[in-house]
């Protein structure tokens, strides 16, 4: 008998532990991305636009307003909610809050196609009241251009 194999064959053992750990750090980080995104994106059906002039928005330096279908003018930012007769004020409100931490800030808004123009140009004329240089209107491109 060997030296090698005094106590037996040798057996070979991975550790498992890191992996097992970057596995659940990765799960985590997939949950947030997610409910973020989600949070940013409510459910609307975008008003296609066949001539359009601008481009899409690469940075991340932005605020999405979305308007929603609702009777009343209802808007959402992240996790916020306006809605009733003062929605337009808490929306300008919490604008300024935005421009006064990040003075060139943009704001996109986003309305479901079936929305009135009435519901939608609050939230435009919020973004001006705020002091706000870019406001853009979000749009469906039509189909294979982007």
């Amino acid at each position: 008998m060997s030296r090698i194999y005094h106590k037996g064959p040798a057996r070979v053992e991975a550790n498992l532990t890191a992996f097992i750990d970057v596995t659940f750090l990765l799960i985590i980080f997939f949950i947030l991305v997610a409910q973020i995104t989600t949070a940013e994106n409510a459910p609307l059906v975008l008003p296609a636009v066949h001539d359009r002039v601008s481009t899409p928005i690469a940075r991340e330096d932005r605020v999405i307003v979305n308007c929603l279908p609702t009777a009343q003018p209802t808007y959402s930012v992240g996790s916020h909610v306006f809605a009733g007769a003062n929605a337009a004020e808490q929306l300008g409100a919490l604008l300024r809050d935005a421009q006064h931490r990040r003075p060139d800030i943009e704001v996109s808004v986003r309305a479901d196609r079936t929305a009135p123009y009435g519901h939608v140009h609050p939230a435009m004329q919020a973004a001006a009241m705020a002091g706000i240089q870019k406001v853009q209107l979000i749009i469906v491109p039509p189909e294979g251009e982007l």
